[in-house]
């Protein structure tokens, strides 16, 4: 069996391309992975996967109809048997941050902002209703909250959008 010189060539090219490409990746990355982190801004964080700033969404920007998906999972999920729990309690187990949300969310309506976190519970006050506390969960980057009574049961899960005035925004903090 003989091979043509041309083709030959051709190979051995084709080889030492590949060869140098590897060297370089390689490099690249040594590089890129001892290089020291100079900006400290979103997606930064020492954690890995996990963000030191909150999310920061206008209110106008989340889904009022959010919980539809999740909703449909679990009825598929309660028809096959996978659950027993009422949709309320599935959802306080399902729902989790994403990456960008792991701080939390900076939820801006008109000059007005607050930080809502994962697992945390606020209080608010209103003129008309007195002191309310509830309960927050996000869904991937979707805030979710649920207003907890003076026993400590916890009501339905309700998204974020015309669900606060002005004045209960302002009073809000979280507690310990």
């Amino acid at each position: 069996m003989h091979i043509r010189v041309d083709e030959a060539i051709q190979g051995v090219c084709l080889i030492s391309l590949l060869a140098t490409i590897d060297l370089v990746v390689r490099r690249v990355a040594i590089f890129w992975n001892n290089r020291p982190l100079t900006w400290r801004g979103r997606g930064t964080s020492k954690e890995n996967g996990l963000d030191t700033f909150p999310l920061e969404l206008n209110i106008e920007r989340l889904l009022r109809q959010g919980l539809a998906q999740r909703v449909d999972q679990w009825y598929a999920d309660a028809r096959s048997g996978r659950t027993q729990l009422d949709f309320d309690d599935w959802l306080a187990g399902m729902a989790l941050p994403g990456t960008a949300a792991s701080a939390g969310i900076r939820i801006r309506q008109n000059d007005l902002s607050f930080v809502l976190r994962h697992g945390a519970r606020y209080a608010i006050v209103d003129a008309a209703r007195g002191q309310r506390v509830f309960e927050c969960r996000i869904d991937g980057r979707l805030p979710i909250v649920a207003f907890v009574d003076g026993t400590g049961k916890r009501g339905p899960w309700l998204t974020i959008p015309r669900l606060f005035t002005i004045e209960e925004i302002v009073s809000m903090r979280e507690l310990p």
